[in-house]
């Protein structure tokens, strides 16, 4: 999966693409601390913020992250139906757009409003 990185890179998406089943049994609390905030990497070495949030690596990671995180949100909406955690989940989902380097993402707000 780590095609084409080195070093600290490689290492990122190689601890982050073999961790997916772990994420997967998180709750979005643990979710967010060890991989959003990064917590995971804590006996690595290195830190999220060690990599610029635009890099290539970092878009790798988040196609990883962010939907794990969704996946995690959807599943607590299902043990508690609280419209937040739909939110979330969606806000989620948008965070891949960030990346997208088209700049398609930029007018994304003007479809699918009406819930």
């Amino acid at each position: 999966a780590a095609h084409g990185f080195h070093g600290k890179e490689k290492l990122l998406l190689e601890i982050t693409s073999s961790s997916t089943g772990k994420m997967l049994a998180q709750s979005p609390e643990e979710l967010e601390e060890s991989w959003v905030h990064g917590e995971a990497f804590n006996d690595q070495g290195f830190a999220l913020d060690d990599f610029d949030h635009f890099s290539k690596v970092m878009a790798y990671y988040d196609m990883i992250v962010h939907p794990a995180a969704a996946h995690s949100l959807l599943k607590a909406y299902q043990q508690n139906p609280d419209h937040s955690l739909l939110e979330q989940a969606r806000e989620e989902l948008g965070e891949l757009l960030e990346h997208d380097e088209s700049g398609e993402a930029e007018d994304s707000g003007e479809h699918g409003e009406s819930h």
